[in-house]
């Protein structure tokens, strides 16, 4: 299955939840590929989800935790956002 990563419309919000996951927000390359969500606030995430470009994973109950997908990394560099392969 081919993906035009052009035709993925996601908000400033998810980019910057799926930069933050990835450690680019405090960092120049990628350390850690995780996001703790409390589970009352997941409509970013979820969404990113729905588009392939993240993942869910462990739900404790009050956090859900979820990491961005190869698909989502491919996203990011599609658009320029350096660091993302680490």
């Amino acid at each position: 299955m081919t993906v035009n990563l052009g035709e993925i419309a996601v908000t400033q919000q998810q980019v910057d939840l799926m930069k933050h996951a990835l450690g680019l927000d405090n960092t120049k390359r990628a350390y850690r590929n995780h996001f703790a969500a409390l589970i009352v606030n997941t409509g970013d995430w979820d969404n990113l989800v729905k588009k392939g470009l993240a993942e869910k994973g462990e739900n404790t109950g009050r956090l859900i935790y979820y990491h961005v997908s190869e698909l989502g990394r491919q996203f990011l560099d599609f658009y320029g956002i350096e660091g993302v392969r680490g």
